[in-house]
């Protein structure tokens, strides 16, 4: 859904020619890039033969778990200006992670149930199963993760941005 609003929005604004490539615009690419990789991520390594569900809905799994990331990598990758990411970014981009976690907690404490009735998203958010510390771990091991490869992304974009220019 942040994939289809962000760019949606870019779409309108570059046709009405308003579109600024600032520092919000990479911010928000950012986001969005970061978090529909994480999800093409998750889905890939640890849900995609874990669950009937998936297997169930398959044409929808493909859009939102494969061809949806791609091409926004892609996008990066082929079209994406280069150079302009900063070292802070990656921060920035990973309260979307944490946002999404902190909703996922609040939102199973209120009762709500996520895919077949689920209480967590993902087996190493269970709280009941693991307790609140190693879950915590879990988390925050995921978030540096997150922001290693954000991290990455930034020092890719700062060598292809070199590349380019020579």
């Amino acid at each position: 859904l942040a994939c289809l609003i962000f760019y949606a929005v870019i779409v309108v604004l570059y046709f009405m020619k308003k579109l600024k490539k600032n520092n919000l615009y990479y911010i928000f690419k950012g986001m969005v890039t970061m978090s529909i990789t994480l999800t093409f991520i998750v889905y890939q390594v640890f849900l995609s033969d874990s669950n009937a569900f998936y297997k169930e809905h398959y044409i929808a799994n493909l859009f939102v778990h494969l061809i949806t990331p791609l091409m926004i990598i892609f996008d990066y990758i082929l079209f994406g200006e280069k150079g302009n990411l900063k070292k802070e970014y990656p921060i920035i981009w990973s309260s979307t992670l944490i946002t999404y976690s902190i909703f996922c907690f609040v939102y199973s404490m209120l009762g709500g149930r996520f895919l077949n009735g689920d209480k967590y998203p993902y087996f190493y958010m269970d709280v009941d199963k693991f307790g609140p510390i190693p879950v915590f771990v879990n988390c925050m091991i995921i978030y540096f993760a997150f922001i290693a490869y954000g991290y990455v992304i930034c020092c890719l974009d700062e060598k292809l941005e070199k590349k380019n220019k020579k």
